[in-house]
């Protein structure tokens, strides 16, 4: 599975600059947008006999580069303090924390159901790849894994370049994202 990550990965990375260079000249207004975030990974541990809940809660910032009027592309960087246990019994924080990067694409969806380049909605569909690190302070302890998911996602502009977002689908890094988006 790590190896048909790493490549799809690569295609993906090496498909968004040839996409780059060949549209950017047809690309009326070229538009960034920033999102700040906060989503959770959530994870059941199986244990032997022994079962428990346990999510970084993240915050994160995304940024995208829209090459056409329906592909959005970027890069996002995630950070979590503390890894946070539930149990039947108690809930406690451990003293791991998380740090996460990732590739983005969105497609866009109402382009093509309406033709209005100002509208304040947006709906789309995104993926993500990338990796996150988990770290130990007193055990001084490293992991680190892929991550990778599939969204669908609306925004909300009650300005003309600052709105809200929320993002909801399956991955195994997270399932809900919401925050705010700023496009310029």
């Amino acid at each position: 599975m790590r190896k048909i990550t790493v490549i799809l990965s690569a295609i993906l990375f090496i498909l968004s600059f040839n996409s780059i260079k060949t549209s950017a000249q047809n690309t009326p207004e070229k538009r960034w947008n920033v999102a700040v975030g906060y989503s959770s990974f959530h994870k059941t541990i199986h244990d032997g006999a022994y079962e428990f809940e346990s999510f970084f809660p993240r915050l994160g910032i995304t940024t995208t580069y829209q090459i056409n009027e329906l592909f959005h592309i970027g890069l996002g960087l995630g950070y979590s303090p503390k890894y946070i246990i539930v149990e039947p019994e108690q809930t406690y924080k451990n003293d791991l924390s998380l740090f996460a990067w990732w590739l983005n694409t969105k497609f866009q969806l109402l382009p093509m159901l309406i033709n209005n380049a100002n509208s304040p909605f947006n709906l789309y569909l995104s993926g993500k790849a990338g990796r996150y690190y988990t770290h130990g302070q007193t055990s001084n302890s490293t992991s680190k894994n892929w991550h990778y998911g599939a969204y669908a996602g609306a925004s909300f502009y009650f300005l003309k370049n600052f709105g809200i977002y929320g993002e909801i689908g399956y991955g195994n890094e997270s399932i809900f994202e919401s925050g705010l988006n700023w496009r310029f």
